[in-house]
């Protein structure tokens, strides 16, 4: 938990201080907690799952909440397929998520000719399923997932490296949540619409 992280990063910081800052900091007897710490949770969680599944210790530290946004993905068959021919995904999670799809794509550019392509871009993947049926995993195996918490900084040692870790439970929703609403918790999300509000308000008292 974040408190057992806290106290290893002041054991090794002490180390630290008391021999000097080239020394190494390998003669305290702290196990780290993990082999890998990766930093943003919605995307980051596929390379977890494949680190997890080979035998490493992973946790996943997400400032907001570790959910795919409600608007779809474009894609294509062959990429997604990837995801099970890894062990990622099963082939009926994969189907799951996929929530359309077209044939032919049309491309085109102004002032010239469209063009038509087969399997490229042709479907759309759900977010909220894809990463939903991929934390699950990760969990299952013995993944850790560290939600509305934000990564601080990172000290790195001889032996290792020591983050250190902060709540962002409270932290108000900004321009970089508008993609992913679900991802926010219900107060936040309120905050997030009284603020729309607000300026919305503030537009009409000004053109008024």
């Amino acid at each position: 938990d974040l408190h057992h992280l806290d106290a290893t990063a002041a054991t090794l910081a002490a180390a630290a201080a008391s021999t000097g800052s080239s020394s190494s900091s390998s003669n305290t007897s702290v196990q780290p907690d993990f082999d890998v710490v990766m930093c943003g949770g919605v995307l980051g969680i596929v390379i977890a799952l494949a680190l997890q599944q080979q035998g490493f210790r992973v946790a996943v530290v997400e400032k907001r909440l570790v959910q795919g946004r409600t608007q779809e993905w474009n894609s294509s068959r062959h990429e997604c397929q990837v995801l099970v021919d890894m062990g990622l995904l099963s082939q009926a999670e994969l189907e799951a998520a996929i929530v359309s799809e077209f044939n032919p794509v049309r491309v085109g550019f102004k002032g010239g000719d469209p063009l038509w392509v087969q399997d490229c871009l042709n479907i759309g993947v759900s977010p909220e399923s894809l990463i939903a049926s991929l934390r699950a995993r990760f969990e299952a195996c013995g993944g850790i997932v560290y939600e509305q918490t934000a990564f601080k900084s990172a000290v790195i040692c001889p032996d290792g490296v020591v983050a250190t870790l902060a709540s962002a439970a409270g932290a108000p929703a900004g321009v970089a949540d508008t993609n992913r609403p679900n991802a926010l918790t219900e107060q936040q999300q309120q905050q997030q619409q009284q603020s729309k509000q607000q300026q919305g308000q503030g537009q009409r008292g000004a053109a008024g």
